[in-house]
């Protein structure tokens, strides 16, 4: 599975509940994306996270301007040249790496795969 187009898509529906899943993987994904939405709002970010100007894609928690972000964020990736989108994927991925320590636990790959689901139907969603 590719983490860094996980991240990509689940940074831009964090604000969501993920009501398909689980208990346990709802469980882990509240945690993951609370613990995501700490970590980007108190600064703790990597660098690059704030050198790319990506917090203006954070998650609002309103599914309109959510999916509005997405789109501008994809839209603007796609402008970039191939060695500045690779920057800006290794910085989400390297946020992952933090929530994921942070959390001090792995997503269980049954639960990293429902989510992965889950940011497909939401992708396609927001680009309808």
């Amino acid at each position: 599975m590719n983490t860094v187009i996980l991240f990509l898509t689940l940074f831009c529906v964090l604000s969501y509940n993920f009501v398909d899943a689980q208990d346990e993987c709802k469980e882990q994904f509240n945690k993951f994306k609370k613990t995501w939405q700490e970590l980007t709002e108190d600064g703790n970010a990597p660098e690059c996270y704030k050198e790319n100007g990506l917090e203006r894609f954070k998650s609002t928690g309103e599914e309109a301007d959510d999916k509005r972000k997405y789109r501008e964020l994809k839209e603007h990736m796609n402008n970039l040249p191939s060695e500045n989108q690779k920057i800006i994927k290794d910085c989400y991925k390297q946020i992952g790496k933090m929530v994921m320590e942070k959390m001090g636990e792995e997503l269980s790959k049954e639960c990293m795969e429902k989510m992965k689901e889950f940011g497909e139907k939401w992708k396609k969603e927001a680009e309808s």
